[in-house]
């Protein structure tokens, strides 16, 4: 019944969907449905995706700078602030401690820079911190 699946995609119940799905493939008009045990991944155009009805598809592979920029100033913000009130520490405290302190920027930094896809956990919990 394709009702059934239409209200399934309307209330965006995927369990839903899926069962009207398995029903149509008994049926017999949904015989390609879950018939191929893997999927194998291609790349795909934006014309593809256009006439999927994915409206501005050419922005999907855009980065936001945005994101990373805050993460980074929050860091660098955040460890300079730590590293003058380490240099208050006494004697040899004072010294070290706002060297190690301040290389935490330099190392996230060079991370961001070697490999940004490791670096995204790191701005995925700062973005899950401070929505």
């Amino acid at each position: 019944d394709l009702k059934a699946l239409g209200s399934a995609i309307d209330k965006k119940d995927s369990q839903e969907a899926r069962q009207a799905l398995d029903q149509l493939k008994e049926l017999g008009w949904a015989k390609r449905w879950s018939s191929q045990p893997y999927m194998s991944r291609r790349t795909t155009s934006l014309r593809e995706l256009t006439n999927l009805g994915i409206k501005n598809a050419e922005n999907l592979a855009i980065p936001s700078v945005r994101n990373d920029a805050a993460f980074l100033f929050t860091v660098v913000g955040t460890t300079g602030f730590l590293a003058v009130l380490a240099g208050q520490l006494p004697g040899d405290w004072g010294f070290f401690v706002p060297y190690l302190t301040g290389s935490i920027s330099l190392v996230v930094l060079a991370i961001g820079s070697i490999s940004p896809g490791s670096s995204a956990g790191g701005n995925w919990l700062f973005l899950c911190s401070f929505p």
